[in-house]
C-alpha cells in the first residue's frame, strides 16, 4: 500500500478542521449564551449547563481536530466531529427549552 495521500486528503482534513474550528466557537457561545439567561436572582444552576459542552467538546472535538492535523483516521474523524456537531444541537435545544422565558401579556 503507499503512503501517498488520496486526493480527497487534503478536502477531508481541511472539513474536520472547520467542523472543529466551528464546534470550537460554539463551545465559546454556549458561555455567553447560558450567562445572558441566568437568572440574576438564582442560585447559579444554570452554569452546570455548560459542562456537557465540555465534555463534548474535550471527547468529540479535540481527538479528531488532533487525527486531522496528523492526518490520520480522516473519515472515522469526520464521522466523530459530525456526531457530536448533532449531539450539540440536540442538547443545546433541550437546554434552551429549559429556560423560562417571561411572556408578554
Amino acid at each position: 500500500m503507499s503512503d501517498l495521500p488520496s486526493p480527497a486528503t487534503p478536502t477531508l482534513r481541511r472539513t474536520v478542521l472547520a467542523l472543529g474550528v466551528a464546534n470550537t466557537v460554539f463551545w465559546l457561545w454556549t458561555f455567553h449564551f447560558i450567562g445572558a439567561h441566568a437568572s440574576p436572582t438564582g442560585d447559579g444552576m444554570e452554569w452546570l449547563a455548560v459542562m456537557p459542552f465540555g465534555a463534548l467538546f474535550a471527547a468529540g472535538v479535540v481527538p479528531p481536530v488532533l487525527l486531522a492535523l496528523v492526518g490520520r483516521w480522516l473519515w472515522a474523524a469526520l464521522l466523530m466531529v459530525l456526531a457530536v456537531s448533532v449531539l450539540n444541537a440536540l442538547l443545546l435545544a433541550q437546554i434552551a427549552a429549559e429556560f423560562h422565558h417571561p411572556v408578554a401579556a
